[in-house]
Parts: structure tokens; sequence; C-alpha cells
């Protein structure tokens, strides 16, 4: 969803979720091997841009506290690739992003919005560049880019640059889907997260991992019981606040919790007002009611 007058612009940047997270081996450079299946929920930022008369640089400004704003912050790190890219574009743009999406959240935020940024630029661009050289640009700044081009769930492989569309079928029964999302008040750096994946017998086995995405294919299974992310087991024995909660909500209502990404953001399926108020009330009184609480829909 994007807005354009002649000079300002703005674009939705919605957050991701990890239905599946698989760690099946490392890479020749080092990156771990993944296989994971994204979907996209109809919850997120909003970018605007705006054309900057004077001046030769650009400017983010933002309602959070909690993100960089100077070339640290993954917007500048966009607009500075785009311009490598693009030698034509020479205007400066003035950013402003409507935060809404949790920091340190495993919810994609952050490469959301570069690519929600390389799509603004593009359509400020008198000389666009092609949808192959934004993704190329998007996977120079983080694996996770890519699939942001892509509004339907996708199946992601490799450290994330091999992206496949799941069948249409699939699609249309992941849509509309009503999920809980919430975080508790801590962060998990990836990279910590990642950092205990260093030994082969840490990794999901491939077969396994293909074989239960082919079950979920062809409806052998449930799209809860496909649900999974390798990181839970890691982050669980540190963060002991998530699997207690998890263990409480399954206890009290039937429904099992689920991580995105590294954590620290879980989500839960749900299909009544009753559902989604009860579960809203568990967390809060878990974890008190400064955690992140949202109720929305997958795309």
């Amino acid at each position: 969803m994007t807005s354009l007058s002649k000079n300002k612009a703005s674009i939705f940047s919605p957050a991701k979720i990890n239905l599946f997270l698989a760690i099946t081996g490392l890479q020749n450079n080092g990156y771990r091997k993944i296989v994971s299946v994204v979907d996209q929920v109809n919850f997120g930022d909003i970018l605007s841009a705006t054309e900057i008369k004077t001046g030769n640089e650009d400017i983010l400004v933002s309602n959070s506290v909690e993100i960089p704003h100077d070339e640290n912050n993954l917007i500048l790190k966009a607009a500075k690739a785009y311009r490598h890219r693009n030698k034509r574009f020479n205007k400066s743009i003035h950013f402003e992003l409507d935060k809404k999406i949790p920091v340190g959240s495993g919810l994609g935020g952050g490469s959301s919005n570069a690519v929600a940024t390389l799509t603004l630029l593009n359509k400020f661009s008198d000389c666009p560049v092609d949808i192959a050289d934004l993704v190329e640009i998007a996977e120079s700044i983080g694996s996770d880019c890519p699939l942001f081009f892509n509004s339907n769930a996708t199946i992601v492989r490799g450290r994330g640059e091999i992206i496949n569309p799941l069948p249409t079928n699939t699609i249309r029964s992941l849509s509309s889907n009503c999920i809980i999302i919430f975080k508790p008040n801590f962060e998990i750096e990836t990279s910590w997260a990642y950092s205990h994946f260093q030994t082969n017998s840490n990794f999901d086995e491939h077969s396994i991992v293909e074989s239960k995405l082919q079950a979920w294919l062809n409806n052998e299974i449930t799209l809860d019981e496909f649900c999974y992310n390798r990181f839970e087991k890691e982050i669980f024995k540190k963060y002991l606040a998530l699997p207690a909660l998890f263990d409480e909500i399954k206890k009290l209502t039937g429904i099992r919790c689920h991580m995105s990404g590294s954590g620290s953001a879980c989500f839960a399926f749900y299909e009544t007002d009753t559902e989604s108020k009860t579960l809203t009330d568990i967390i809060k009184d878990c974890l008190g009611d400064d955690a992140f609480i949202c109720q929305t829909t997958l795309k």
C-alpha cells in the first residue's frame, strides 16, 4: 500500500512471522542454512518520504527512541545503497517513520523498513531501476530483506536468499487467520541466538525438515502442528518467562504458542473474540501491563 504525490509518498511496512524456522547446517561462508516459512501480517510501520528542497543529506525522524536515527538505521543504509546502484538519483529525502513494530522482536521491522525505503526511492526516481536490481540491493543490506518484496507467504532457504512462493491454495488457507502477537519487555540479540549453533549436533536434520514441510503442504498436518522454531529450545533455557507463559496458555486454553524468528516476539492463533480476550488477559497477567500485545491477521 503506497500513496504518492509529486514530492511526498508513504508506504506500509509490514511485520513478518516465521511460521516455521529450522536451522539445518552451515554454509561455506559461515552463514547458517535455514528452511523457513514466512508470512506477513496486517500490522506494521508507516514510512513517509518527502523530497528536501535544500541540503544534500537524508534525514530520518521517528516516534521511537529505541531505534538509531543515524547511518546505523537500515532506512538510511538502504537509501545509501540505492544511490550507489542508481547513480542518477540525486534527491535528498526527509524520512518519517511511524514505528509500531517493536525493536528486537524477530518480526523483521528493520528489514521491512529497508525494503519500504527502496520502494519509495524508486518511485521518486526519474530513472527507476528494475525489481531485480532492488532485490540485489536488499540482499546487500540484510538476509531477511528480499522476502518483503513478496506480500504472499514464502518458503525461505539458504541464508535467506532463496525464496519460493507457497502454492496458491496454501496461501489462500493462511490468509486472514487471526493471530495475537505478544512480546515481553526485553529483546533478544539475533547474533546471540545464532551463536548457539556452532556444531552439527545442534542442527535440524534436513530430510526431516523437508518431509514435515511437504506433509503440511499436502494437508497431512495442521498449521498449528506444522509451526516450529529451532531457536525456542536454546532461548527458553535463558528466558524462563517464555516457556512458563506458553505452558500456562496451553493449560488454560489448549492453544499452542510459538516464537517468531530469534524472538522475543511470540504468537498464537485464535478463532473467537473470547479466545482473544482470554489470551490477552493471561499474557498481561504473566508478563505485565508493559508487554507488547497486538491482535491482527495474516495477509
